[in-house]
Parts: C-alpha cells; structure tokens; sequence
C-alpha cells in the first residue's frame, strides 16, 4: 500500500475516534459546551429537556448540576427532566429531539445540546448563556393558570401572548411534572422535575399583537399525584427552526396571591424595635385591592384583622427567637397559601440562669436527698439541673474534674451515669449552660463522694 492510501486510513480512523462516544448509550464525556461568559441581556428564558435512563451512571452528576444551577436563581432558566426508561409517554420526544445518548440536556428546543457526564456545572450555564443571546427568538411570553379540580384533576389555563408584530406560527409543549419524581436515578436520589405526561403538545398560531387563550383538564388519576408536588411547564417551539421561544412555569399556588417581605430583620439582631415592610401581588386583582393580615410567633400567634398597611413595626421584644408572617388576600377572598416568613432572634447577650440543683451542697445518700448541708454523695445520686433563659435552652454540659462526660439537650437535665470506684475522693462538678444564641453562663460545686 502506498504512502497517500495510508494515510487515508488512519485519517478515517481519527475521524471515527472522535465521533463514536457520541453514539453509545451511555456517554461517560463528550463534548462541552464553549461560550463567552456573560450574566445579562438574556432575550428569553432559556429551556432545557434533560434526556436521562434511571440506571446510567453518568446521569447523576448532571442531575444534581441542572438543580443547583436552577436552585441559584442566577439564571432566567427551566428545566424538564425525560426520565426514558421510566416514562413511554415521553419517550419519543428524546427521539425527536435527536438524543443518541444519555445523558443528554438539549437547550431550547436543539438550538445547542450538552452530550454525557460533565465534572462541573460550566458547560451548562455557558450552553445557557449561548441560547440567552439569540437574537432569532420571537417577543412571546406564555401565562399558566393551574388548578386542582379534586380527584387528581387539574386545570391548565395557558395564555401565549405574542407581543411581535408577526404573526407567530410553533408548537406548544406543556408538561405535567413533579417537583420531587418518584422516579430515582442510579445515585438512588429523586430526579426533579420529571414529567408525567403532556398536558398540551399542539400546533398554534397567534396573530401579530394578539394572544391565544387555552384550557383543558388534565386527568392525573393514573398517577396518584400530589398536587402541591407537581407543576406545569409549557414552552412554544417555532415553527420554521423548531428551537423554543420562551417557557413559563406554574405550581398550584400560582393562581392565588403572592406577598413578598421587602423589609425587616433577619438572623440575629441587637435591638428590641423592628419593622417589616411587604408587597402583595395578583393574576388578576390590582395592588390597591389586595389586603394583608401578620402574626409575629410566639408574642403575637393570631393572625391580625385584615388591613391595607403594608408595614408593622413592634417594640420592647424580648430576648428570643420570633417568626414573622404575612399574606395577602384578594378582592374573591383568595388568600396567599405560602405566607411570606422571616425568621430573626434578639440577643441581649443575657446569659442563662443554671444552677446545680443534684446533689447541690446537701448530702446525697442512694440519690435520695437530705437536708443537711453537708456536700456529701455516698452511693450512686444523680447530678441535676436548673437551666432557663428567655430565649431557651440549646444544651447543658456535665463535667467531673475537668472531663465532658454527658450533654444533654431536653429538660429535665441529668446526668445519670456518675459511677466511680474511688472509695473516698473530693470531685468537682461543673455544667455550663448554652441558650439558642450562644450565650453561656456556669455553676460549681465540689462534693466528697464516698463508694
């Protein structure tokens, strides 16, 4: 064989070399996705379809990257896991997407794919990055309503605005999907966002400047589902690049008002006065129609009358922890389902009262108490405490001469197990006292214990 026929086969073979991997089942590394790195000017919410099979080993890292990049918020980001070998409903939309192997995320609808496992989360926020500066996508936005009919039924209102001035021709996609699947991956760790079925998966056209208004009833009585786990993800693919314009999400707290703390303490602060601040919003109702009602825990545990204030302020609190909460309520008398919460304590730095109340200074026979005052133990005598602070006790430490030898956590405190085999010998006993912001305080006493 000559020199040029030679190295035609080893360029075939190179050639075959790179682009095999992409062909397996299973990818354990493909190609990334390379960008330049930005963080604004997104032109939509980018979508992504994460092609996985329940048993692939390199499917749990991308898992647990999609969520942590979903969970940051950092992103105008979706995501829709397709659970292959679980789902059939679902099944050909891998096909058509172009999936070969898993796993593979496909970003708004095939405009670019991040193929196999991945050591980080970066080829997926760069192939988000690339699909958030397309300039090709159409000004649509879609609306989702959903509602629980009872008997694992739900309503899906969308609503796809189209705010261009062509007229908008695709395909709309709507998942229903559970926040936490009873589907696991091979780590045995619930994928999120898997979807059960499509509630809409339709052709749709939309006139420059109009919107276009559907609604339909899921039936998920096949599912057994748990409504406050699942939601609805429904994204418009064009027509003429089938890659995806925009995609919205909705769970079944969607339909009702929203209240959102924009002011107030958080963690632990040094004052007695504070004030929160709040907004409330609705689907439908204006603002200046909505009303509010609060509760601070443990000082104020009822709810308040309703009111269109939209702050509070309370004075002279004392040291502890408090949980405040505020919803909203529309003119139909919707309330908000998930109040809005902040969690803060005051610390005063006042340190616990704590006092050795077992055997104390009296003497201790058989761990029987008598009233002599004589810091005596013979035989075995629980140690016991007195602890109490405004803002509760975290734990009480025992010592004997210096050493930790029990914590306890619940009242009453006691240490139970003082056992020794020194027939006369003089001890010290130590507890320090820790409430739930860290302040401390102690007592002491020696005792001479015999047997």
């Amino acid at each position: 064989m000559n020199g040029k026929g030679t190295r035609w086969i080893l360029t075939f073979f190179l050639v075959i070399s790179l682009i095999l991997p992409a062909a397996f089942l299973v990818n354990s590394f493909a190609s990334e996705t390379s960008t330049e790195r930005e963080t604004n000017g997104y032109t939509h919410t980018v979508f992504a379809e994460y092609c996985s099979l329940s048993y692939c080993p390199y499917c749990p890292p991308v898992s647990s990257q999609l969520q942590q990049i979903y969970s940051s918020h950092n992103y105008p980001f979706i995501y829709v896991t397709l659970v292959y070998d679980k789902n059939p409903k679902i099944r050909d939309r891998c096909a058509e997407l172009g999936v070969q192997g898993f796993p593979t995320v496909v970003f708004d609808g095939g405009y670019t794919m991040v193929r196999g496992g991945q050591s980080s989360a970066e080829p997926f926020i760069s192939a988000i990055e690339q699909c958030g500066k397309r300039n090709d996508v159409y000004d649509v936005s879609i609306d989702i309503l959903m509602r629980g009919m009872g008997n694992d039924r739900i309503q899906v209102n969308v609503t796809i605005f189209n705010r261009d001035s062509r007229a908008y021709h695709g395909t709309l996609r709507a998942y229903v999907a559970e926040i936490e699947s009873r589907w696991r991956d091979a780590s045995q760790k619930p994928y999120h966002f898997a979807a059960l079925d499509f509630v809409y998966d339709q052709p749709i056209s939309v006139g420059g400047g109009g919107k276009l208004n559907l609604s339909t009833i899921w039936d998920g009585s096949e599912y057994n589902i748990d409504i406050e786990n699942t939601v609805v993800i429904a994204a418009v693919f064009d027509s003429h690049t089938d890659y995806a314009d925009n995609v919205s999400m909705a769970d079944i707290y969607s339909a009702y008002p929203d209240t959102i703390i924009t002011s107030g303490p958080e963690g632990i602060i040094n004052e007695t006065t504070v004030t929160f601040t709040w907004i409330g919003r609705d689907r439908e109702a204006p603002v200046e129609e909505l009303l509010y009602s609060y509760r601070l825990e443990p000082l104020y545990p009822e709810w308040s009358d309703w009111t269109s204030e939209t702050t509070v302020t309370y004075t002279n609190l004392s040291e502890g922890w408090y949980k405040f909460e505020v919803k909203a309520k529309n003119p139909d008398n919707e309330e908000d389902p998930k109040p809005a919460t902040s969690t803060f304590a005051v610390n005063l730095h006042h340190p616990p009262e704590v006092k050795i109340s077992k055997p104390g200074r009296r003497l201790c026979i058989n761990n029987k108490i008598y009233p002599i005052p004589l810091p005596i133990v013979i035989g075995g005598c629980d140690i016991e405490v007195d602890a109490t602070d405004e803002a509760g006790i975290d734990h009480v430490d025992f010592y004997i001469d210096g050493e930790l030898k029990y914590q306890d956590s619940r009242p009453p405190y006691r240490y139970t197990t003082w056992y020794t085999t020194t027939l006369f010998k003089r001890y010290m006993i130590k507890v320090i006292a820790y409430d739930t912001l860290g302040n401390e305080n102690s007592d002491t006493v020696k005792v001479w214990k015999i047997l």
